[in-house]
């Protein structure tokens, strides 16, 4: 709900609007200001002040309305010209030197420019990173016809810790035979089942108990 009791509204076209929050008018409350005081003869003051803002931006929005913009809806702030941008012909330079996967130090050391500028031109070029210059690779899945066809064995490692809990003895240590220690990668097919929508299938014999 926006000043005046009315509710921001989304222009033809998809546009959604992005207004910040200290935001006092949306383009149906413009549009409210723009009819009080043209059609029911209110005052810019007047209409000011039921919608909760100034006297100069009731003012704005009501010469907007009146040179023909009945949408009322934000503008670009960005400046029609800009001088200082780079020109084309130097962020074309900058991309073909990119291809053959040169860093950004090195292009900026070549083309004379500033580090942050070549930076900040390959980010927008899209190919800040070197792994974007390589074609993108093919999703890795598989599909199989029937489920249950693929069987999921749980493998993890563990350590080899022998005689857990006890002190050694040289006496102990003579008698039993020397074990290294490591990794052990046990399995448990035997608590392995594999289930299919249309019922249960049986394990293939190499995972059954016992087998």
């Amino acid at each position: 709900m926006e000043a005046g009791g009315v509710k921001a509204t989304s222009s033809k076209g998809g546009h959604r609007m992005n207004l910040h929050r200290n935001h006092r008018t949306c383009p149906s409350s413009r549009l409210l200001i723009c009819r009080r005081v043209l059609e029911e003869g209110w005052t810019i003051t007047q209409a000011a002040e039921a919608a909760g803002c100034s006297a100069r931006t009731a003012s704005k929005w009501l010469r907007r309305y009146r040179e023909g913009d009945h949408q009322l809806l934000d503008r670009c702030s960005r400046p029609r010209r800009s001088p200082t941008r780079l020109p084309h012909q130097r962020v074309r330079a900058i991309e073909r030197l990119r291809r053959p996967r040169i860093t950004a130090a090195e292009i900026a050391a070549v083309l004379g420019l500033p580090l942050s500028t070549v930076s900040l031109w390959l980010k927008r070029i899209g190919v800040g990173k070197r792994s974007r210059l390589e074609p993108p690779e093919p999703p890795n899945r598989y599909e199989r016809r029937h489920p249950g066809e693929l069987v999921h064995v749980d493998i993890k490692q563990l350590g080899r810790i022998w005689d857990a809990g006890r002190r050694p003895s040289s006496a102990r240590a003579a008698e039993e035979p020397v074990r290294a220690p490591g990794h052990g990668a046990p399995r448990a097919p035997d608590r392995l089942r594999v289930r299919a929508c249309a019922g249960r299938r049986p394990l293939p014999p190499c995972l059954r108990r016992g087998a």
